[in-house]
C-alpha cells in the first residue's frame, strides 16, 4: 500500500510544476487583457463624444477604427487613427 501511496504522491508533486515557469497565467493575463482593451476604449470614447458634439457624419466608424487600432496596435494605432481623426474628420 506504500508503494501505491508514493507513487501517488510523486505524480502529484509532477503535475504542480509548471510547464513554462516566467510566464503570466490565470489572473495576470486577465488583468493584462483588461488594460489592452482599456487603452482601446479610452481614444474611442474620446473620439466618439467628440464627433457627436461636431456633428461629424460618421462617427461610428471613426469610433470602431480608434477602438480596433486601440486592440492591434494598441496606445500607437489608437494614437494614429485619433491624429487622423483631429486632421480629417474636424475639418
Amino acid at each position: 500500500m506504500s508503494v501505491v501511496l508514493q507513487s501517488l504522491q510523486s505524480v502529484a508533486a509532477f503535475r504542480s510544476i509548471p510547464l513554462f515557469p516566467g510566464l503570466p497565467g490565470g489572473p495576470e493575463l486577465l488583468v493584462l487583457f483588461l488594460i489592452l482593451v482599456l487603452v482601446g476604449i479610452a481614444p474611442a470614447l474620446f473620439v466618439y463624444y467628440d464627433a457627436k458634439r461636431n456633428r461629424v457624419p460618421n462617427r461610428l466608424a471613426w469610433t470602431a477604427a480608434t477602438f480596433l487600432a486601440g486592440l492591434v496596435g494598441n496606445l500607437v494605432g489608437a494614437g494614429i487613427v485619433l491624429v487622423l481623426y483631429l486632421v480629417v474628420a474636424r475639418r
